[in-house]
């Protein structure tokens, strides 16, 4: 072989590579994960593996502030006394969309004693309008948040969505999960928050 055809086809076993790599990533990218403890320090983004530290000294969840429905601001602060949800997200988003009816069970079955905050990404084409727009049209009824300024993403190092974190009722960042977490990923998570015992609605 020439060099010519030596770089024709190691170009073509590249693209075989990334395309291979793209179509394994589509499959798994709706797949369910599990939340892991919140190991790292509060704000990091997560990643794939989790800690070697079984026990983490609890974090502090960095505090921000979004707008709810009404414009009203919120901060996560304001919420101490119960766990809370927070996940991170965006209407053109396709694996959020997917696991949008496993956080609408979710607060149907643990809403009176959890929190929940589906903070929107609220930049660019993603406006207040189209976010309200698309949970209205799927009759989603968990309270949704505007994260007009990016803060909240930014507090917590965002970069990718969907992404959640659990806070436990006094303010510490216990698991997180990136990912579409399922049913019973968002169930195992609040079992955290709660200190390992699921509490429905009683």
């Amino acid at each position: 072989m020439n060099n010519k055809q030596l770089a024709l086809v190691g170009s073509l076993a590249l693209a075989a590579v990334i395309g291979g790599a793209a179509v394994l990533y589509s499959t798994m990218g709706d797949a369910p994960t599990t939340p892991v403890p919140a190991a790292a320090p509060a704000g990091k983004q997560p990643q794939d593996s989790v800690s070697a530290d079984t026990d983490p000294k609890p974090e502090p969840a960095p505090d921000f502030t979004v707008l709810d429905r009404d414009g009203n601001e919120v901060k996560l602060s304001d919420l101490r006394g119960k766990p809370v949800v927070v996940s991170f997200w965006a209407s053109w988003c396709g694996v959020c969309k997917t696991g949008m009816p496993d956080f609408e069970e979710a607060y149907a079955a643990y809403g009176d004693n959890v929190h929940f905050m589906m903070v929107n990404l609220t930049a660019g084409s993603e406006t207040q309008d189209v976010a309200r727009t698309y949970i209205e049209e799927k009759g989603y009824t968990f309270p949704i948040y505007f994260d007009t300024e990016m803060s909240a993403a930014s507090a917590y190092g965002v970069n990718a969505v969907p992404v959640t974190y659990l806070v436990d009722a006094e303010g510490n960042l216990v698991a997180y999960g990136q990912g579409r977490l399922g049913l019973d990923g968002i169930e195992q998570g609040i079992a955290m928050a709660q200190g390992g015992t699921l509490q429905a609605e009683s």
